[in-house]
């Protein structure tokens, strides 16, 4: 494993997060890898991003442009068997720009080295038929299919599934594998669901850590960990549904973010 170089990928389109975000994702990688590291991001914005992250822009199809909406879609890009800068047979490690590494990553690529994708399993929905695409193992070149059939019929897929780009891509894996392939449920763990205190103690009881065998958390409601650490609702509620659309300082946060 200390031979190989492991690949790393985000995606970071229109303004919602910033290079800051990719130069923390890229920092916590580092520090939770023991071999070398290509840290790919694919975005329209380049400024300020780390020199030592490997830009390129966000892939596209022809009839993506011209779609309304389209951007929900780019994530299904990353199944191209052209993917630069990947050559056929590369695997690489896709994290959303949100999430947390608490933990080791090298495992991440040897863990069932034969599967092509590899994805979160879906806590709230889905019950195996969706994966949370917050964290994914891609192979380039295996997934291509998916590129040709949103090539082909992304009119009909966009009208089915609208922004439910997951639901999508879970879809089209099982439709040639017959079943999603899960991380251990301990790996990668949700700030939602098992760092967020019930609804009804999030005015008066703290978020938790997760625990030691989690990798990563992932941050898929509408907290982000900048508003996790400082104890910040991201938007204005109504003050009857205070109660439960709250959060409490996670100061504990910072530590993982912080590998400067």
């Amino acid at each position: 494993m200390t031979n190989e170089i492991l690949n790393f990928a985000c995606m970071k389109w229109g303004t919602l997060y910033t290079a800051e975000d990719v130069n923390v994702l890229y920092r916590m990688v580092k520090g939770n890898t023991s071999a070398p590291v290509r840290f790919v991001c694919y975005t329209e914005i380049p400024d300020g991003i780390d020199p030592a992250v490997d830009v390129y822009p966000i892939p596209e199809l022809d009839t993506l442009k011209a779609v309304k909406r389209h951007m929900n879609y780019p994530k299904q890009m990353l199944c191209s068997a052209g993917l630069k800068p990947f050559k056929e047979g590369d695997r690489f490690l896709f994290m959303d720009l949100d999430v947390v590494i608490t933990g080791r990553l090298d495992d991440f690529f040897t863990y069932k080295p034969d599967e092509d994708f590899v994805i979160i399993y879906n806590w709230p929905r889905g019950k195996g038929k969706i994966g949370n695409s917050s964290v994914v193992r891609f192979t380039v070149g295996p997934l291509q299919y998916v590129v040709d059939d949103m090539a082909a019929n992304l009119a009909e897929r966009m009208a089915k599934y609208k922004t439910a780009t997951q639901e999508y891509l879970s879809a089209m894996v099982i439709q040639k594998y017959g079943a999603l392939t899960f991380w251990p449920d301990d790996w990668v763990r949700s700030f939602q669901f098992h760092s967020m205190p019930p609804k009804i103690l999030r005015l008066f009881k703290d978020p938790v850590p997760p625990l030691p065998g989690c990798r990563i958390l992932v941050f898929h409601g509408k907290i982000k960990p900048k508003d996790a650490i400082i104890g910040q609702y991201p938007k204005r509620v109504s003050f009857w549904k205070k109660w439960y659309k709250t959060v409490r300082p996670s100061p504990w946060l910072a530590k993982f973010r912080d590998m400067k």
